[in-house]
């Protein structure tokens, strides 16, 4: 299907929430503006629903000509997660750099919507309560 990529993101956010089953899901940037003259972020999103099995990860690719994958799309204790790869990244770095457990939860909350490097350093020292931050 043709559609915007908010469109794609809450259909199937909209699916993992309603327990539909997902086996295997694609969304694939495409360039509307160059193809249809449009000026929207585009896409075209790839669905096979299938009871044989459900998955709870998205593939996104920058292009349909693209063979990897820009980011994965999760669904972790009933909400979407943007990318899945950096999520565990940041798990990781919290437990590396001794954060308490229940901050991880914050850190990626954080890290999502302000973004790990226009943070504050004072946020940063909250967030990574040892001698050393990230990037020193």
């Amino acid at each position: 299907m043709l559609c915007k990529t908010a469109v794609a993101r809450k259909a199937i956010a909209h699916a993992w929430a309603n327990g539909i089953a997902l086996r295997r899901a694609e969304i694939s940037g495409i360039d509307a503006e160059e193809s249809f003259g449009a000026a929207v972020d585009a896409c075209l999103l790839v669905c096979d629903l299938s009871s044989a099995g459900s998955s709870q990860e998205v593939r996104v690719y920058p292009s349909l000509q693209a063979d990897k994958e820009s980011a994965v799309l999760g669904y972790r204790n009933g909400r979407m997660v943007a990318d899945v790869l950096s999520q565990l990244d940041l798990i990781r770095l919290a437990e590396e750099l001794g954060t308490e457990p229940h901050l991880a939860e914050r850190l990626l909350r954080w890290s999502s919507a302000a973004g790990a490097s226009t943070g504050s350093r004072a946020n940063q020292r909250e967030l990574f309560p040892t001698n050393r931050l990230p990037g020193e």
